[in-house]
C-alpha cells in the first residue's frame, strides 16, 4: 500500500534525480576535456559525412571540441573496441550502425565483444534505404519478374562485403522470396556497382547514395527500395512492400553509442544536444542531401532499432552461414 510517508519518500528521491541531472547539465563536459568520435569505417563514406556533422553539432551545442577519428577495420570492429577500451565517462563516443552494433555478432565468431552489453545506447542518427537493383541485361523490370526468373534458373548477387547491410538485405529479401542466389562478396560498394553495371553479377542491394548516380545514369535498374515509404530520390521505384513482399523494410540506420555503464545523466544530456543538432534546418538539409533522413528520439528508440536489427539478421543466420 502507497502511504503518505512513502509518497513523501518518493517526491524526495525524484527532486534528487533532478538534482543530479541539474548538477550533470552544469558540470558535464568539463570545459577543458575533449570528446572523441569514433568513425569506425573509412574517410569520406556516409557514415564518415554524418560522424562529422554530428561532431560539429555537439560541439556548438555542448561548447567542447568534438574530433573525429577514423579507426576502421572488419566491418566496424576495430573502431567498435577501441570506443570499448575507454572509460564510460561519455568522452568517447561511437558513429555506430548496424555491423557493430548487433550484427557482427552473427558473422564473426570471435568476436572479441557482445554487441548486446557492450554499449550504451544515446540516440539514432538517421536512416537510408537500400535499393534493390538488377543488370540491365538480365531483362527484368520488375521484383515479380526477378522472383520468377530465379526460381527458373541460377542467378548471382553482389554485397559491399560480408554482413554488411546490403548483404543481410539482400538474404532476406532472398529468404522472403523463396528464391536462392549465389553470394559474390566485395571489398566496398564501388567495385559491386561497377561489377552490377558491367553485367557481371545479376542483381543485389545496397544503399541509395551509394547507387544513386548509375540508377539515375541509366547503367543500372532500380526495382523497389527497401524503406516503408519510397524515397523522394527514386519517387517512381515502389517499395518491396508495395511490389509485394508486404512485410519487408529495411534501412541502413546511423547512431551514436557510449561504453556501457556510462551514467545515464550523461547519456541524457547527450541524447538532448543530438536532438537538437538533428533539428538544425542546415543539419536536415545536409542529410537528405544523400537520401537519409533524420531520426534523433529517445535512447530507447535506438534500443529498439537494435533489438529489430536482431530479428532480422538471427532470421537470415539460420539459412545463411556469416561465419568469418
Amino acid at each position: 500500500m502507497i502511504t503518505r510517508r512513502k509518497v513523501g519518500m518518493y517526491v524526495a528521491l525524484g527532486a534528487m534525480g533532478g538534482s543530479l541531472r541539474s548538477a550533470f547539465a552544469n558540470t558535464w563536459p568539463p570545459a577543458n576535456q575533449v570528446i572523441r568520435m569514433v568513425v569506425p569505417f573509412t574517410a569520406g563514406g556516409t557514415t564518415d559525412i554524418l560522424g562529422r556533422l554530428m561532431a560539429e553539432g555537439l560541439r556548438k551545442e555542448l561548447g567542447v571540441n568534438v574530433v573525429v577519428e577514423n579507426i576502421a577495420g572488419a566491418n566496424g570492429n576495430l573502431g567498435a573496441a577501441n570506443v570499448l577500451r575507454s572509460k564510460s565517462d561519455g568522452l568517447t563516443l561511437m558513429l555506430g550502425t548496424p555491423g557493430p552494433m548487433i550484427v557482427n555478432k552473427y558473422v564473426y565468431s570471435n568476436l572479441a565483444y557482445d554487441p548486446l552489453t557492450a554499449f550504451s545506447h544515446v540516440a539514432l542518427v538517421a536512416a537510408l534505404p537500400n535499393v534493390l537493383m538488377v543488370r540491365n541485361q538480365l531483362g527484368v523490370n520488375s521484383v515479380a519478374e526477378l522472383v520468377a526468373l530465379a526460381r527458373k534458373q541460377d542467378l548471382s548477387f553482389g554485397s559491399p562485403s560480408v554482413g554488411s547491410s546490403g548483404h543481410v538485405s539482400s538474404e532476406l529479401f532472398n529468404l522472403h522470396s523463396k528464391i536462392k542466389a549465389t553470394h559474390i562478396p566485395y571489398k566496398g560498394s564501388a567495385p559491386m556497382l561497377g561489377d552490377l553495371a558491367g553485367g557481371n553479377i545479376d542483381y543485389s542491394i545496397d544503399q541509395i547514395s551509394s547507387a544513386l548516380k548509375l540508377i539515375q545514369g541509366g547503367q543500372i535498374k532500380a526495382l523497389a527500395v527497401t524503406s516503408k515509404e519510397r524515397s523522394p530520390e527514386l519517387p517512381n521505384v515502389p517499395t518491396l512492400r508495395e511490389a509485394g513482399l508486404s512485410d519487408y523494410e529495411v534501412s541502413v540506420w546511423f547512431c551514436i553509442a557510449a561504453p556501457a555503464r556510462t551514467p545515464p545523466e550523461i547519456v541524457a544530456i547527450l541524447n538532448t544536444a543530438i536532438n537538437k543538432v538533428l533539428r538544425d534546418p542546415a543539419v536536415i538539409q545536409r542529410i537528405s542531401g544523400f537520401a537519409a533522413r533524420p531520426l534523433g528520439g529517445s535512447a530507447a528508440d535506438l534500443t529498439r532499432q537494435v533489438q529489430m536489427e536482431q530479428q532480422n539478421i538471427v532470421a537470415v543466420a539460420k539459412v545463411v552461414n556469416f561465419s568469418n
